[in-house]
C-alpha cells in the first residue's frame, strides 16, 4: 500500500509504500503498526495503543488523540510487515509508489 500523510513519521511518511500482511485480530498486540478500514470507509494504518472489550485502540505516532474507531475482526486488514521508507519528501520511495497508480493507499492522517 502507498501511504498519504504524515502521523506514522519517523516510520513512514507520504510516499512510502508498506507490505500489508493479513493476521488474525487475536493476534494483535500493543506496538504492531495495522491497516484497517475506519468509519469513513479509508484505510488506516496506525500504531495499536490498547486492548478494549470491543477491539483495539490506534493512534498515528504524531496524533495528540486516538482514533475514533476502534480495530475490530472486521475492519482489520493486516499488520504492516515491511516498510519502504519516505521521510515525507518526494524520494526514490516517492518514485517507487508511483510506479503503480492501482497500488491501494493507507492513510497515516490525524485522528478523526
Amino acid at each position: 500500500m502507498r501511504i498519504q500523510g504524515q502521523s506514522m513519521l519517523p516510520y513512514f511518511g507520504d510516499g512510502s509504500v508498506v507490505v500489508v500482511r493479513p493476521l488474525d485480530a487475536a493476534r494483535v498486540r500493543p506496538g504492531m503498526i495495522v491497516v484497517y478500514t475506519n468509519h469513513d470507509g479509508e484505510q488506516v494504518a496506525h500504531r495499536v495503543i490498547s486492548a478494549k472489550d470491543d477491539g483495539w485502540v490506534v493512534r498515528g505516532y504524531n496524533n495528540d488523540e486516538q482514533d475514533s474507531t476502534l480495530v475490530t475482526a472486521e475492519n482489520l486488514l493486516g499488520v504492516v510487515y515491511a516498510t519502504f521508507y519516505s521521510n515525507g519528501q518526494l524520494s526514490k520511495s516517492a518514485l517507487l509508489a508511483a510506479v503503480s497508480a492501482s497500488t491501494p493507499v493507507a492513510l497515516a492522517a490525524p485522528a478523526k
